[in-house]
């Protein structure tokens, strides 16, 4: 296997995490690498080819991200003022 696979998947499913809000503690970090860790040896029970690897194994584990990691419940804010073509300073459009 291709190291890059490998950390290429680490690095942006703990982005993706970290940005989510969810906190990379220890938990959270040996669970990220059991799920990774599982992914691969589904992948090498399916026979997938080493060139197609990168992209599946990317792809499951963000899929299963959210099975795995209690991501918090927010709401993006409200925009306001309400956006108007006035509210950003142009004339009125005649």
């Amino acid at each position: 296997m291709n190291v890059d696979v490998l950390h290429l998947t680490l690095i942006r499913t703990s982005g993706y995490l970290v940005a989510s809000g969810v906190p990379m503690t220890t938990a959270n970090c040996r669970t990220l690498l059991a799920m990774i860790d599982r992914l691969l040896s589904e992948l090498e029970a399916a026979g997938v080819a080493e060139e197609d690897l990168e992209n599946r194994l990317l792809l499951m584990a963000m899929d299963r991200l959210p099975f795995e990691f209690p991501f918090p419940n927010s709401q993006p804010p409200e925009a306001t003022p309400a956006l108007s073509r006035g509210s950003i300073g142009y004339a009125a459009h005649v």
